[in-house]
């Protein structure tokens, strides 16, 4: 509960009056908040599986002090950005860090999508806090989202009843609703809805690829940053995009197949919608965590007028959203999988058997000095470079020519790791080193550069004195503990061969 001293402001905003709280940056700049404020009506009952629908109105000024709950998920014990609070269907509520100080013209926007496999975090953790970023003069919003079988889930009768437009990607739709939130309010907490950034990591950033793709998207954000996205249509670690079709692997055939092993009967669609909505929480989450889902879970979706294509079609055929992107990846995003605990690894030689003879030649050749420090530090590297590196690479080509796009690598391992892991950057881009264990002044400078850098793009459309990439050799920003200078991708070599491995066989292995 807030105290009357640190209470802020009352703005007004469509469904009421909300009262925010005084808090401040890293640095002590003054910043107003709101926490857990409602931007869609609770998805329960009847509205489990439908699209969001506009918030419920209150009476009285409500006092946002609090993250709301995060959607249904299994919490890890080491997910790097655990959620807080707890944990129900009752979850579409976003958060606002906006500068105290009045301002001569509306702030530039930054809106935070979180990642976690599509199956868990949320806009809570402390790592998430916007604060930091919020000091360099911007507006921050973050949000929740449904996950999980909740938020990703195209049953047929869901199909019959709903048409394809409004099955599938609730979790997205969510996310479609937040935006409009944002460019329907913003400007009562002092943000520009024509100036708005949209950006995540990992699903968080394939969730804004995903906006970038959809129809339904244009005009809600104007630039884009992408945090380590797993953008292949099929990838190595299994996982591949699936659609709305009538396929026995689709979407809709895997989720009737789901519905089935836990005991909806098939009966009319609704009688077997009714039996879906009965279901309890607990159920909808089994079998999905941050190291490995339920077959049957997809994630995204393509079909319908909203998502038509995926990301990695659409922007191969330079249908994407037109804006300017940040993008990047880590230097050993999978370096976890080499540890012993998680033994036991599959051997070069097997990894390399699943791809083509001369594919696992140049894989080989392209990768000798990781085979000679050991092979599971070799397929933590490969494996890393195929979800996130190369695919970022990718990306970013096929952009390129079409619009601005700037490139990073964020390489800075600290004490635990010789490499950047996978989510490494996320206390440095929000400035929340207190969430870091053992950090010093190099962390500190670093997280100063970094979310500064991130702030900039948002406010003027180019992160720094960033060169622009082009899709060729030139240099992209290298991200380390000595700060952050241009120069050749060190990995080249091997980003070559992995996508080499890409054109010959599209899974990838």
């Amino acid at each position: 509960m807030s105290s009357m001293a640190d209470l802020g402001p009352v703005v007004q905003i469509d469904p009421g009056r909300l009262q925010g709280q005084r808090c401040s940056g890293p640095q002590g700049a003054a910043l107003h908040r709101y926490l857990g404020v409602p931007y869609a009506a609770p998805p329960v009952g009847e509205l489990r599986w439908r699209p969001p629908q506009p918030a419920l109105p209150w009476h009285g000024v409500r006092v946002a002090d609090r993250y709301g709950d995060n959607a249904p998920q299994h919490v890890e014990p080491f997910d790097a950005a655990p959620p807080r609070g707890t944990c129900s269907e009752d979850c579409l509520s976003l958060n606002v860090w906006a500068p105290a100080a009045p301002a001569a013209a509306p702030r530039a926007v930054m809106v935070w999508i979180h990642g976690g496999g599509f199956v868990s975090g949320g806009s809570s953790p402390a790592r998430y806090d916007g604060a930091g970023l919020a000091s360099h003069g911007v507006v921050v919003v973050s949000l929740n989202y449904r996950l999980g079988r909740l938020g990703f889930f195209a049953h047929p009768a869901l199909r019959r009843t709903q048409g394809d437009d409004a099955v599938g990607n609730f979790g997205l739709m969510d996310q479609l609703a937040a935006l409009r939130w944002v460019q329907r309010h913003i400007a009562a907490f002092g943000g520009d809805p024509a100036r708005v950034t949209l950006f995540g990591e990992s699903a968080g950033a394939h969730s804004v690829a995903w906006l970038m793709a959809s129809p339904a998207a244009r005009g809600l954000f104007a630039q884009a940053i992408l945090q380590s996205a797993p953008l292949r249509d099929a990838d190595a670690m299994g996982r591949r995009t699936r659609s709305l079709g009538d396929g026995p692997d689709d979407a809709p055939a895997l989720a009737l197949a789901w519905a089935r092993s836990v005991g909806v009967p098939d009966a009319d669609d609704a009688t077997v919608l009714s039996a879906l909505r009965r279901l309890p929480v607990d159920v909808l989450t089994q079998g999905l965590g941050l190291m490995g889902t339920a077959p049957d879970f997809t994630g995204p979706v393509r079909g319908g007028a909203w998502w038509p294509q995926s990301p990695e079609q659409a922007a191969l055929r330079g249908d994407l959203a037109r804006l300017p992107v940040l993008i990047g990846a880590n230097s050993d995003e999978l370096g976890f999988l080499a540890a012993p605990h998680l033994a036991p690894q599959q051997s070069a030689e097997r990894v390399l058997a699943d791809f083509a003879a001369a594919d696992a030649a140049a894989l080989k050749a392209a990768y000798a000095g990781e085979l000679q420090q050991g092979e599971a530090g070799f397929v933590a590297r490969l494996r890393g470079d195929q979800v996130f590196v190369e695919p970022a690479r990718c990306f970013a080509r096929a952009l390129a020519p079409r619009q601005p796009v700037y490139v990073y690598r964020f390489a800075h391992g600290g004490a635990q790791a010789a490499g950047a892991l996978h989510a490494s950057e996320l206390p440095y881009v929000f400035d929340t080193l207190h969430t870091l264990e053992g950090a010093g002044a190099t962390d500190s400078a670093l997280a100063a550069r970094l979310s500064r850098t991130w702030a900039t793009f948002a406010l003027t459309g180019t992160p720094d004195d960033w060169p622009r990439w082009h899709g060729g050799a030139e240099p992209l920003l290298w991200l380390d503990a000595q700060g952050s200078v241009p120069r050749a991708d060190p990995s080249q070599a091997r980003l070559d061969a992995v996508a080499a491995t890409q054109a010959s066989h599209p899974t990838g292995h």
